[in-house]
């Protein structure tokens, strides 16, 4: 169903295509699809609690979160307090929770975080290695 967010933005389809090459050969890092418009980040990390979860939003980028392997749980809240202002050259600003809701996002599934969308994720008592494409908001 990725074609449904490509009206969204005309990168969408560039990240989704990334997501069908054969992601197991990438290292951890950033790994550029089209200059600063879509990139991806490439994280394997093992999952933490909920209660060390660091929520996030962004103002730039819409997150495109993609399980490789593992389960990342990852938790979305409209109630929040701001912990750490807005970091413009990297765009994100840290917030505390607690969360709304827990999402399950299974190997080759993925969720999207629009910048208004506070989240937290790599919450797992395993390994986690996912992407995060992130979306240049037009």
């Amino acid at each position: 169903n990725a074609n449904i967010y490509y009206p969204i933005s005309k990168y969408f389809e560039k990240a989704f295509q990334f997501l069908q090459t054969d992601l197991s050969i990438l290292k951890p890092g950033r790994h550029d699809i089209d200059g600063e418009n879509v990139f991806a980040i490439l994280i394997e990390t093992d999952g933490v609690s909920e209660e060390k979860a660091v929520f996030e939003s962004h103002k730039r980028y819409i997150d495109l979160h993609y399980t490789i392997t593992g389960n990342d749980r990852i938790g979305w809240t409209p109630n929040f307090s701001i912990t750490q202002e807005y970091n413009e050259k990297d765009d994100y600003m840290f917030h505390k929770g607690p969360a709304l809701n827990w999402n399950i996002i299974n190997e080759k599934y993925f969720a999207i975080f629009f910048p208004q969308d506070v989240h937290a994720a790599t919450v797992d008592s395993g390994t986690i290695r996912k992407i995060v494409v992130k979306i240049l908001l037009e």
